[in-house]
């Protein structure tokens, strides 16, 4: 149900931009909420997907938090340094769910940004 109901608000942006010139003065909020929904919802995402299942599992035994941090940590890491400084400061805030959420978030700027300014 929630699905259909953003899929509407989304349909109904597009075809009231489309038809009505009164809505291009609110294009950059219909905008805005149509990227803080999308992240959301891709942020959100509880137990989706079957490889959802590994990563929180490496998230919750392998990451360590930003206390416990030392040089051999990264040496011995087969992730990227910035990677696993991510999952540390996620670690950090408490859950799986702050890493999601920022993921979700930069890769649907990412796309947005891109749409946007090219």
């Amino acid at each position: 149900m929630v699905y259909g109901l953003i899929l509407i608000y989304l349909f109904v942006n597009a075809v009231m931009y489309d038809v009505n010139s009164f809505y291009h003065r609110r294009r950059n909020l219909n905008i805005f909420l149509s990227y803080l929904i999308l992240a959301l919802v891709a942020g959100l995402r509880y137990k989706l997907g079957s490889d959802g299942f590994a990563y929180e599992y490496l998230f919750e035994t392998e990451v360590k938090d930003l206390a416990n941090l030392d040089f051999d940590y990264f040496s011995d890491s087969r992730n990227q340094p910035i990677w696993e400084l991510l999952q540390s400061t996620a670690k950090s805030f408490g859950s799986f769910l702050f890493l999601q959420l920022f993921v979700s978030f930069f890769a649907v700027f990412s796309v947005y940004f891109f749409l946007f300014f090219f």
